[in-house]
Parts: structure tokens; C-alpha cells; sequence
């Protein structure tokens, strides 16, 4: 129907498809027998653009993103499809773990987090290349370390360290001014 493969969507370490899925729902209180209830309007299953190299997209919004949502009776009731043709720019060579605490110490990280605590546990290290908003006149993608893990009140944790820095980049990375990290073995 679309004119897509499974080779064209991103697929996880055990070959099988990068997939998310959501459900809306509404809630209300039943006028017979007064219990709140819950009623599904929508499901919704996403999947991802392949990037030519390997790597994982990271979507903000609905870049990179294909989105089926589907309504009463399995009935689908939207497809939002926003895979874009992208040039890579660079090549993102590997860092060792303490090239990727040296560039997170001075703060040559990323992260869409307001606040941090000052301890953060560092689990897992993925290639990724963020997308934009369909707004976004995006014509490349940069490789990104996406580093993962929690901080020290247990909350998940995401930064990105670019592949090599800029100082406009550096606008959120004053939220790592005073934290300390951990790489933790896979």
C-alpha cells in the first residue's frame, strides 16, 4: 500500500522492527452504576526510518516517524508517514569511555532535561541521529551518542554528545554544570 519494506524501517539487534505503540483513552463515570470507567478512542504504532550506515533515529516529534492510528473496530484512522531523504554528515568514530565522562565533564552534552542531580549512572551508549519536527527544513542528520541511565533520585536520563561540538549546541548543556558521572559496564 505505502510501497515500504521491512528493510526500510529500523530494525532492533535481534533483526526484528523498531516499533512504539500508545493508547488514548477517556474517562468518565458511569450515570447507572457511578464507577469510573475507561474508554480506548485510538492505538497508535509507530515506526522508525532506517538510517543508511546503521544508528538509531531519534524522533522529536514526528521526524523519522511512521504512525498508523487505528479507531473503533481496528478500522485505521490515520497514517502519518514523515521518513525524509537525508545526507549523513560525518562519520561518528568510536569514543572510549573516557573520551565520552571527558566530553560529559565539560559539558560537551546535550539533554532536553531542565534539572539534574549531581549524580548520574551511565547504562547503555546507542549511535543516534535526531530528526525534527515536520516543520523543519532538515536536509542531514548528525550522529549523536545517546547516552542513557538515571540520575540519583531515580529518574531516567538521556544526553546526547555530538560528534563534535559547537557552542550554539551549548545553550541546554549548563544543566550538566554541577553533575558527576558513571559509566556502567554493559
Amino acid at each position: 500500500m505505502l510501497g515500504l519494506s521491512p528493510r526500510d524501517l529500523e530494525q532492533t539487534g535481534d533483526s526484528s522492527l523498531r516499533w512504539d505503540s500508545s493508547v488514548e483513552e477517556i474517562r468518565y463515570v458511569d450515570k447507572i452504576d457511578k464507577r469510573r470507567k475507561k474508554a480506548v478512542v485510538s492505538r497508535t504504532v509507530t515506526f522508525y526510518q532506517k538510517m543508511p550506515g546503521g544508528g538509531t533515529t531519534i524522533s522529536v516529534g514526528d521526524g523519522g516517524a511512521l504512525r498508523f492510528t487505528f479507531v473503533s473496530n481496528g478500522k485505521v484512522g490515520s497514517i502519518e508517514w514523515f521518513f525524509r531523504k537525508l545526507t549523513r554528515i560525518g562519520e561518528a568514530r568510536s569514543k572510549t569511555r573516557k573520551e565520552l565522562l571527558l566530553d560529559l565533564k565539560d559539558k560537551k552534552a546535550w539533554t532536553w532535561h531542565e534539572r539534574m542531580t549531581r549524580s548520574v549512572v551511565i547504562t547503555n551508549c546507542a549511535l543516534a541521529y535526531p530528526q525534527g519536527n515536520s516543520w523543519l527544513d532538515q536536509k542531514s542528520v548528525a550522529p549523536f551518542y545517546m547516552l542513557t541511565g538515571t540520575d540519583a533520585d531515580g529518574r531516567a536520563v538521556t544526553l546526547y554528545v555530538p560528534l563534535e561540538w559547537e557552542q550554539k549546541i551549548n545553550r541546554r548543556s549548563e544543566v550538566l554544570r554541577h553533575a558527576s558521572f558513571e559509566l556502567i559496564p554493559p
